[in-house]
């Protein structure tokens, strides 16, 4: 690929990037520039640097909002999840809660660690046990060696 290829392809980059009205012009008019042969060498620096601090800032950007909406998205799971079992009967918790104590047990007698039963299992014993002492219930409890 030669750099006038390159340039383009980092240009059209950008050009597909949230920004102003403003940059998209300029960049379409450097672009077109290159196309002519016409872009100047000052110019072309300058375009390749304001691309790439333009698709740099996207790139953090975009992983600060993806940690952002991991972080609200568990949060709501985790509110959904407590309110689910503050919304279950004694006997249905309890029923619940026992499927996964039975289940934690039977791995460990297989001999394999959370071996049909994984982290997320645990997570929801602990928000089920939670629960039942709330309601202060008795459950034997589960043993995840």
């Amino acid at each position: 690929m030669n750099p006038d290829s390159e340039l383009i392809s980092l240009i059209d980059s950008a050009l597909g990037l949230p920004i102003s009205e403003s940059t998209l012009a300029d960049l379409r008019a450097y672009r077109e520039q290159i196309q002519s042969g016409s872009i100047e060498d000052d110019d072309r620096k300058y375009v390749v640097a304001l691309c790439k601090r333009l698709l740099r800032q996207e790139a953090e950007f975009g992983a600060q909002a993806s940690k952002e909406f991991s972080k609200e998205f568990k949060e709501k799971v985790d509110a959904t999840n407590a309110e689910f079992a503050s919304n279950l009967s004694d006997e249905s918790l309890l029923t619940l809660y026992e499927s996964i104590r039975q289940q934690v047990s039977e791995d460990l007698r297989l001999g394999s660690r959370y071996r049909l039963l994984g982290e997320t299992a645990k997570q929801q014993s602990e928000r089920l046990f939670k629960e039942i002492e709330r309601r202060h219930l008795h459950v034997n409890p589960i043993l995840w060696k």
